[in-house]
């Protein structure tokens, strides 16, 4: 079928010589009828010097899970994020006031990086961000706030070549919904008895390390994470605190034949092990995928995407005393992209 994924509209500026300004609104996931009418971002910087190395960031924004949960939809050749770093941080944002420190160096790196379609900007070098931790346009269902970091370097070699490495960590606890009390019957209990709001609190923490080079005209992208998380067992039906352990690597390469014309193909495989904490039930997000694609970029506003993807994972429904269904699928994507900006 046809379907409008997504439509966005940003309005972004520098209000002052140290004050500026992005909000973005959505119209997206309803297929023929778009929906979930939201404010994707909702943000202020404040640049505590005139070189813009130090800043303060207040408001709805990106939040410290990986790297790719930097890029948008704008950044990647692939359709989707990897199931690993999606499951970080669902909707990618959340509330909260972050810091970040960017030597002017590295502004100007990361300015370059972002040339290549594929670099997400100016996250800083190092950044520290508290934020509530249930998501973007979900309510905070518990008194915890998650506090995230980030610390990465852009380098660059004698012949040109830019690579980036960093690595990203959050801690908090997460409030799980679709649980029932510990003592009553279902295919999600907690483990522990639910908050005020039917949230069902379990400790959530990650770890990720990334490197990323831009194709030039190759580039190469992996990220690798391990945690712990809220999972449902699925022999007991309890919600409870698990291991969490996955990772991708995408090879892409970049044909550039026109002054502004590019082509792209790009290969990713990837592994997830660990829980869904965003969906009801946390239910189990085992998973081995590969993405195979190709772009055409024939102008700097206008791509198309092709995507083949073959899936080995779980599916989300949740039974009593019974394990989730195993399903093996391919699927074939195509989408064609507009940028206004």
């Amino acid at each position: 079928e046809f379907y409008i994924r997504r439509m966005r509209l940003v309005f972004q500026g520098q209000v002052s010589e140290r004050v500026a300004f992005f909000m973005q609104f959505a119209l997206e996931g309803g297929q023929q009828t778009p929906a979930n009418n939201e404010m994707i971002d909702a943000m202020v910087d404040y640049y505590l010097t005139k070189d813009k190395v130090h800043r303060f960031r207040f408001g709805l924004q990106r939040v410290p899970n990986a790297f790719d949960t930097y890029r948008s939809s704008t950044n990647r050749q692939e359709m989707d994020r990897h199931e690993s770093i999606q499951s970080g941080a669902p909707g990618e944002r959340d509330l909260g006031v972050a810091y970040y420190w960017s030597p002017k160096v590295a502004q100007e790196r990361f300015t370059q990086l972002a040339a290549y379609h594929n670099g997400p900007g100016d996250y800083g070098v190092f950044g520290i961000m508290v934020y509530n931790g249930q998501g973007r346009s979900r309510l905070e269902l518990n008194k915890d706030k998650h506090i995230g970091a980030k610390l990465s370097y852009p380098f660059q070699f004698r012949n040109g070549r830019l690579l980036e490495a960093g690595v990203l960590g959050y801690h908090g606890v997460f409030s799980v919904q679709g649980a029932s009390q510990p003592t009553v019957a279902s295919a999600a209990r907690c483990i522990s008895t639910l908050t005020s709001e039917s949230g069902c609190d379990i400790k959530d923490q990650r770890i990720t390390a990334y490197v990323w080079t831009p194709p030039q005209p190759w580039g190469l992208l992996a990220e690798f994470t391990v945690g712990r998380g809220p999972k449902r067992n699925a022999q007991t039906n309890f919600i409870e605190e698990s291991n969490v352990v996955g990772g991708y690597v995408q090879g892409y390469y970049t044909w550039r034949y026109s002054d502004v014309g590019m082509l792209t193909p790009y290969v990713r495989y990837g592994e997830y092990y660990g829980g869904f904490k965003s969906i009801n039930g946390a239910p189990d997000g085992q998973s081995r995928t590969w993405n195979i694609g190709l772009v055409w970029e024939p102008d700097t506003h206008f791509r198309v995407v092709a995507e083949w993807m073959s899936k080995d994972g779980l599916n989300s429904t949740l039974v009593a005393n019974r394990a989730q269904n195993d399903f093996d699928a391919s699927q074939m994507r195509f989408m064609t992209q507009w940028f206004w900006n």
